[in-house]
């Protein structure tokens, strides 16, 4: 499907270049883990329509406890076309501290790092804040114990959350990563979707979420989804 897209929009519209796919891994908003194969698939076929590939893997340690084990972009030994290949990751989301905007790309590509070189010039990390970070990114005894903690918690309570929606006759799709859920709200929509008229949707099924008491709501239409109704919560 993912060729099939990008290659339509290539014959179809010549005006819109596609230069590069963008990818999460584990997904947001679904919480999928890509297998190694479907990665080396979509390396490959990137590398033959000369393509780059950016992946995020802002959520690599965000899994669950029972789920297929993430494999990084890292690990693999050799790529089709290494060059055009780029990892990112942050600290914010695995490790819940938004606040210190710390991140980093790894990139073969020197063209791209000769830019991003001129950019941090302008964006340093404060000196304190690369401190605290050195200091619990280096105490591996402390990260052990902490994934194993997170990974528990996180477990319990999506499957807590999962219980709570299903008792409110939400569907909820399975997820394997990330803390955000994927619901799907036609079952308790009292009315046509077909005929429902414009902003509907959006405010019947916020008025769902205050009900539920969850907070950060994105509408399937922001994630691109094809069946009206289905949205994300975190």
């Amino acid at each position: 499907m993912l060729q099939n897209r990008i290659v339509g929009v290539r014959e179809c519209s010549p005006k819109q270049v596609v230069k590069a796919l963008l990818l999460i891994n584990p997904s947001n908003p679904l919480g999928d883990i890509y297998s190694p194969e479907l990665l080396l698939d979509i390396f490959s076929f990137c590398n033959e329509q000369n393509l780059h590939v950016i992946m995020d893997e802002v959520y690599a340690l965000s899994v669950f406890n029972g789920s297929p084990e993430f494999y990084s972009t890292l690990k693999f030994p050799v790529l089709p076309n290494k060059n055009k290949v780029h990892v990112l990751y942050g600290i914010s989301k695995d490790f819940g501290i938004a606040g210190l905007r710390i991140g980093a790309i790894h990139t073969r590509c020197k063209p791209l790092k000769n830019c991003l070189k001129q950019l941090s010039f302008f964006h340093d990390i404060p000196f304190p804040v690369m401190d605290i970070a050195a200091k619990f990114v280096d105490d591996l005894d402390w990260l052990k114990m902490y994934l194993s903690i997170y990974r528990q918690r996180i477990s319990e309570k999506f499957k807590e959350s999962i219980d709570y929606c299903k008792r409110m006759g939400l569907n909820v799709r399975d997820s394997s990563g990330g803390f955000f859920l994927w619901l799907d709200f036609r079952p308790r929509l009292p009315i046509n979707l077909n005929t429902a008229p414009k902003g509907f949707l959006s405010a019947h099924q916020l008025a769902l979420l205050i009900k539920i008491q969850l907070t950060l709501f994105g509408l399937g239409a922001s994630f691109y989804t094809l069946s009206t109704g289905s949205d994300n919560i975190t």
